[in-house]
């Protein structure tokens, strides 16, 4: 046999036509735009829902406050004042600016708290909305214990010593008199002494003696040093310096031995550095 080599023929390849695969092609490109779009669409839907109850629930809030600061449900029909001795109510409600009737939820509270602070009798101040229609104040007044002379116009001074006030005619002026707290060119001196001289005045106003002989006047040297006039006939206590609890008791046997044996000396000296238990009499 005699063997014949067979050229090799290409083989066929069955190929599409070329619309076929265009047609193929942009079926599938349609069908999956088309779920990506619906997917959008319903994106924008639940989005679109979301905000139109939140519009909602903005125009209900909004309409709420409104109704809540323009009904007279909340009217502001009492006040109620704690802590006030010096100030009356109807003072206190003309300094803040506050009149019976008005909505008690669009007041300012802290506004009419730094209103109410600029007086200055009024040391601290809250206000509290008590609804339907209460106001509560609570207030911390100063309480004036003594008088002090300042660069010529007098002043009255606080519990704590501060001069917080100066005096007009119609506010209280049955204290004593604090002179020469400013004698001092020391710095902070005269706050020193003022704070000092009310704790004095506020302790011998706890004595026997200071029950019956009111103090009329405390007087400080250019080097601190305290006289106190107690009495309508000027007994001086010369006490020198702190501290005065125990001359005051010294001070207080004094009196009520000179009683004893007819009247009042003129003054009492405590005031010994050397020999703090002294006590020496001058009579009247």
């Amino acid at each position: 046999m005699t063997n014949r080599r067979q050229k090799s023929r290409p083989r066929k390849v069955a190929r599409a036509p070329a619309d076929s695969r265009s047609d193929a092609a942009e079926s599938g490109d349609g069908e999956g735009g088309g779920r990506l779009e619906r997917r959008w669409v319903q994106h924008l839907r639940g989005l679109l829902g979301v905000f139109v109850a939140l519009g909602g629930a903005l125009a209900l809030a909004l309409g709420a406050h409104r109704y809540a600061l323009s009904t007279p449900r909340f009217a502001l029909v009492q006040v109620e004042v704690v802590g006030s001795k010096r100030l009356t109510q109807p003072e206190i409600l003309t300094l803040g600016g506050l009149d019976l009737g008005k909505n008690l939820l669009a007041l300012d509270l802290e506004g009419v708290e730094k209103t109410l602070a600029k007086s200055p009798w009024i040391r601290a101040v809250h206000l509290e909305r008590r609804l339907p229609g209460t106001l509560r104040i609570e207030l911390e007044e100063r309480e004036p214990r003594a008088l002090v002379l300042r660069q010529g116009e007098l002043y009255l001074v606080s519990e704590r010593g501060e001069p917080f006030k100066a005096w007009v005619a119609g506010d209280p002026r049955d204290f004593p008199i604090l002179s020469g707290a400013d004698s001092s060119a020391l710095p902070g001196a005269m706050e020193l002494r003022l704070a000092e001289g009310v704790k004095l005045l506020d302790e011998y106003a706890h004595t026997t003696l200071g029950a019956s002989l009111s103090a009329e006047e405390l007087h400080y040297s250019e080097q601190g040093e305290a006289v106190l006039t107690v009495g309508r006939d000027g007994l001086e206590l010369h006490l020198g310096l702190a501290p005065f609890r125990d001359k005051l008791k010294r001070a207080e046997r004094v009196v009520y031995e000179s009683k004893s044996l007819g009247g009042l000396p003129g003054a009492i000296f405590l005031d010994s550095r050397a020999h703090p238990e002294r006590v020496v009499v001058r009579a009247r």
